[in-house]
């Protein structure tokens, strides 16, 4: 497996280097680049299998590499480690997360470099699916912080990345360590990561928790029973909230008349049905 290494700071990339040398022996590391024009250069030689980068390096951005490659139709087709200890890059970390992207913040956390570098060797993914996810990632950078993707990236168990609708999403479950994506078409996706990272991106999505170990899209929530914590899904599926967050619900819902109207909505719905079949 190839790979380079982008860092303008000497020490850091000779650091960097060592790490990968120390830890994954059959790692040939193929070039150093510390520009912008050095990077772009040496991965259109070399062709690498991977590609860990700093953000902010001379000559702009790690960015700028990836947008110049994208402009001249140059396939990402590589794998990518974004590093990066400037705060200025919150905006960034958030593309991060949506587009399910490895990244890691300097001091670089041994644990952390392993674990990342052993999630780009195991990876399946295309180099369409890798393209796809750059181009994501590429758009969320240049665009407005105030607009909201409406989908995500999903690494799922084994490394496989998967796009997900987030409209489609219905709930979201804990199972220990990982999460399982529950679709409105009944699809099931087990992603590697835990439940409170994706509650940290969905968030802003009309996102609810309801119990430590679930959380449900409000837009597909038909009615909440609080009386015995029986939350009820437009689908029918029925979920139980746990007494902290069953009352976070129903308070919730009283501060939203919106969501108060629309269970009403379903509640005449449901009489008439029933009136009409006497």
């Amino acid at each position: 497996m190839k790979a380079i290494i982008i860092e303008d700071v000497l020490p850091e990339a000779t650091m960097i280097k060592g790490m990968l040398n120390n830890s994954f022996p059959t790692i040939e590391i193929i070039g150093i680049a510390s520009s912008v024009d050095e990077g772009i250069s040496m991965i259109l030689r070399n062709k690498p299998d991977f590609v860990l980068m700093d953000i902010e390096i001379m000559g702009g951005t790690s960015y700028d590499i990836l947008a110049s490659l994208r402009q001249y139709s140059i396939p990402l087709d590589f794998e990518i480690i974004f590093l990066t200890g400037n705060r200025r890059f919150d905006y960034a970390t958030r593309a991060f997360e949506y587009t399910a992207l490895d990244f890691l913040t300097k001091p670089i956390d041994t644990v952390a470099f392993d674990k990342a570098i052993t999630r780009v060797m195991e990876r399946k993914s295309s180099s369409q699916l890798n393209s796809a996810q750059m181009g994501f990632f590429l758009e969320m950078i240049s665009s407005s912080e105030n607009i909201l993707p409406n989908k995500m990236a999903v690494t799922r168990l084994g490394g496989v990345v998967e796009f997900v609708e987030i409209n489609q999403i219905l709930y979201l479950e804990a199972a220990r360590d990982v999460t399982i994506f529950v679709l409105k078409n009944k699809q099931q996706l087990t992603a590697y990561k835990n439940l409170g990272y994706y509650a940290n991106i969905l968030v802003n999505h009309n996102f609810f928790s309801i119990s430590s170990s679930l959380i449900i899209n409000l837009n597909e929530l038909k009615s909440y029973d609080h009386s015995q914590k029986l939350v009820l899904m437009v689908n029918g599926i029925q979920l139980s909230a746990s007494r902290r967050g069953g009352q976070d619900l129903k308070s919730y819902i009283s501060q939203n008349p919106n969501l108060e109207d629309k269970f009403r909505t379903k509640l005449m719905e449901f009489i008439r049905k029933f009136l009409g079949k006497r």
